[in-house]
């Protein structure tokens, strides 16, 4: 008996999350719930094989149904993605943007120098990996924002590009105190560039889950005003699937650079390698085309290095 139950449980709790997700999703227990979609996806075609196995074809096609309501969101991270063209008259450079978590459980200084990134955003850096690497990075990069408090939420930024304008303290503490960093920085050839970046704290508790929305609503509304090219980056403790990360794009008319790449998970668990989270993003405006996008591999918090090509 329970095994004819198994299947039912499993599709129409799928059914019941979809549509939660999709019409409730701000509400804080369906948006917890919402970054685990790809187990849920899993669970429901596990449902759909047990029904194939019970020859009952009917219920075949409402859970496959239930699978797609739940991996549209899902395809456009696989299928290729609409690229901006260029604008006549633009003249064509790059930019290389690197995110990562650094220190003893992260990636090396010697391997973030080696990218020779334009931008890069470290998240989680501790006291004693700023004072150790700070000189060899100022060597490389001459504008720096830091706040070297440490997991889980120090951030240190630096750019070899000029910084037109410094905004840190505003937005930080517009963010409630959490480190930010939010500078308009000159390509090139002289066109200005937003930056915002931000280390959100995990939703461990209440206090972390609203801290963490006032995060990706404040990084939002810094740029819901702003025309020009601009970048979103940092660890932000969310995946695309939740309602707040999909306001945070709708505000800043930005895109994940992921999209097309495939959904690969920067937070992987060291116990569970095959379990992991999406979590930190590089988001950009349509101004840039995405070249190029490498991930890092081992556990934990992956590396994440974006070329980019402007075209507006």
């Amino acid at each position: 008996r329970w095994m004819k139950a198994l299947p039912w449980v499993a599709v129409s709790g799928a059914m019941l999350y979809a549509a939660a997700t999709q019409w409730a999703g701000h509400w804080p227990w369906v948006e917890m719930l919402s970054h685990f979609r790809v187990l849920v996806l899993a669970l429901c075609l596990a449902g759909c094989v047990l029904f194939l196995i019970g020859l009952s074809l009917g219920r075949v096609v409402l859970g496959l149904a239930v699978a797609v309501w739940l991996a549209w969101p899902l395809g456009r991270y696989f299928l290729p993605a609409a690229q901006p063209v260029p604008a006549p008259g633009c003249p064509p450079q790059e930019i290389t943007v690197a995110l990562c978590h650094p220190g003893a459980d992260g990636v090396a200084a010697d391997r973030i120098l080696a990218w020779d990134a334009d931008i890069v955003v470290l998240a989680g850096p501790t006291e004693e990996f700023y004072r150790a690497h700070y000189q060899a990075f100022r060597e490389r990069y001459p504008a720096h924002s830091a706040d070297p408090s440490g997991p889980p939420v120090g951030l240190w930024c630096f750019t070899r590009l000029p910084v037109a304008k410094d905004l840190c303290k505003t937005r930080t503490k517009a963010l409630g105190g959490t480190p930010a960093c939010d500078w308009t920085l000159r390509l090139p050839d002289g066109t200005p560039c937003r930056l915002v970046a931000a280390h959100a704290p995990y939703p461990s508790g209440s206090a972390n889950a609203e801290t963490r929305r006032k995060v990706l609503a404040g990084l939002g509304a810094a740029l819901e005003q702003d025309q020009g090219p601009r970048l979103v980056v940092g660890s932000l403790a969310c995946t695309p699937f939740s309602a707040f990360f999909g306001d945070l794009v709708a505000k800043a008319g930005v895109r994940d650079t992921a999209l097309g790449h495939g959904l690969s998970s920067t937070m992987v668990s060291a116990w569970l390698p095959a379990v992991g989270l999406p979590v930190d993003h590089i988001l950009v405006s349509d101004h840039w085309q995405v070249v190029d996008r490498t991930l890092g591999d081992g556990p934990g918090h992956r590396s994440a290095v974006v070329r980019l090509r402007r075209v507006r």
